[in-house]
Formats: C-alpha cells, sequence, structure tokens
C-alpha cells in the first residue's frame, strides 16, 4: 500500500480510501491519543474512531477449550504424544480428561 505524503494529504478526496488508510497508519504510528493526533491532522476524532472500528479484526487461529484442572507432574514424561503432520506435537501429561482431548483433536482436524 502505497501511502501519499503529509503535502499531498490535502489533495485526497474526503472519503477517499487513500485519506482514511492515510489517517489511520500516520496516526498509529505517531504513538499519540486519537484527540492529540485529530487536533494537529485537523481531523474529528469521531472520525478517526469510526475508520479505526472498521478496519476489520483478523480471525483468532487458536480455540479456547477450557480444561479442569488438574495437577500435571511435568517432569515426568507425556502419557500421550499427538502428532499433527511434521509441524505440530501435542504433549498431554494427564489423560484423566478423555472428552476435553477429544474436543481439542476434533476442533484441529
Amino acid at each position: 500500500m502505497s501511502i501519499p505524503s503529509n503535502e499531498n494529504i490535502e489533495e485526497l478526496d474526503v472519503t477517499s480510501t487513500s485519506r482514511k488508510e492515510y489517517h489511520l497508519e500516520s496516526w498509529k504510528s505517531s504513538g499519540q491519543r486519537i484527540s492529540e493526533y485529530c487536533k494537529e491532522n485537523d481531523l474529528a476524532p469521531s472520525t478517526l474512531r469510526h475508520w479505526a472500528k472498521s478496519i476489520p479484526k483478523p480471525k483468532s487461529k487458536f480455540k479456547q477449550i477450557k480444561t479442569p484442572a488438574i495437577p500435571q507432574r511435568l517432569d515426568e514424561p507425556p502419557k500421550l504424544l499427538v502428532k499433527l503432520g511434521d509441524a505440530m506435537k501435542l504433549y498431554f501429561h494427564s489423560i484423566e480428561d478423555v472428552r476435553s482431548i477429544t474436543k481439542l483433536l476434533k476442533e484441529l482436524s
């Protein structure tokens, strides 16, 4: 993405995606609060907040699975090892909660 220089930003259309992208990137890299940035750049804080909220959030690649608290002895070898391809290995030091392990494996498949 090519962001115009600050000198050319005034020439952009008010509804332009380029203007929106410029200000969002510029604000994020400035480290300023929204109110400070908007005052310096003659921009309504509500506009910048709206733009920031309109950015789609990346989907999490992690799925939380709640398991009961079971004391673990990590100094012992795992009771169960599950290999998922060449890149991932899951070590289980306790297999008392078979439902959670089954649920986890279903989510990963």
